[in-house]
């Protein structure tokens, strides 16, 4: 589905980056905007960017405020490879 082993997917839920919700059986049940969220995790970690970085990242899709949010993305943007 998204070519991440599980032990990366619980890192990913244990750092906060996605939350998946489990079944009855306790298998994890991913909508597409987790499938979405996971391809743009492994976009940005071969970007060069840490977890916390892409958290911030990902959490800056969530605030209203512009300002706050563009000063998240330019602390991001210097840690980035040059390519």
């Amino acid at each position: 589905m998204t070519g991440i082993s599980s032990r990366s997917l619980r890192h990913y839920e244990k750092k906060g980056l996605i939350t998946v919700s489990h079944l009855d059986n306790n298998y994890r049940e991913f909508v597409d905007s987790i499938i979405e969220a996971i391809n743009t995790i492994k976009l940005y970690l071969n970007l060069g960017l840490t977890t916390d970085q892409i958290k911030d990242i990902l959490h800056c899709l969530e605030i209203k405020n512009t300002t706050k949010k563009m000063s998240i993305v330019k602390n991001c943007c210097k840690y980035m490879k040059p390519s």
